[in-house]
């Protein structure tokens, strides 16, 4: 019997949410999951911002490092999505967690399409690689970017509102 309440009480308090030490360690294992993908997302776009066709001979080494790295961030976001979930809620407070799911939702839909369409530009046909093509794809670009940097300042306001909630001094670094 004793064994079966030990059971029940685990479960329960699993249900309720994140089960580490402290507001701190959820909050540091939150920004880190932001962080890895970050780190893809900002290689992904590099590789574009630096690889500009006029200066790559091979188009078949830049059509696979750019799925390469699409392909890598698309897998990493997945990944972290789904320990993001794992972890929970911090005491059933989920606005800090949907909020960086949120941020994860745009990075995918953004490295899959929009972003991906700006590297794939450089791999069309020389005569559809025109201005109004090029302008459409950073129309969808910009908007992408505008939908990103309002999810993640939603997210940066998210852990200032759950550091002054839980007391815990954040930096911001």
């Amino acid at each position: 019997m004793k064994l079966f309440l030990i059971a029940t009480l685990t479960i329960l308090l699993a249900s309720c949410g994140y089960m580490g030490n402290s507001a701190l360690d959820y909050n540091n294992s939150l920004v880190k999951k932001q962080y890895e993908v970050s780190e893809d997302m900002n290689a992904f776009m590099d590789f574009i911002k630096i690889s500009r066709m006029d200066s790559i001979t091979d188009i078949d080494s830049y059509k696979t490092e750019l799925n390469s790295l699409r392909d890598k961030a698309l897998s990493n976001i997945k990944e972290c999505k789904g320990e993001i979930k794992e972890v929970g809620s911090f005491k059933d407070d989920a606005n800090f967690q949907q909020s960086l799911l949120n941020v994860m939702e745009l990075y995918h839909q953004g490295i899959n399409y929009d972003y991906y369409q700006m590297g794939a530009y450089y791999l069309l046909p020389k005569e559809e690689q025109t201005t109004e093509k090029y302008n459409e794809i950073v129309n969808l670009v910009l908007s992408m970017d505008s939908k990103v940097e309002t999810a993640e300042l939603n997210f940066i306001e998210e852990q200032k509102k759950f550091g002054l909630k839980y007391d815990i001094a954040l930096s911001e670094d």
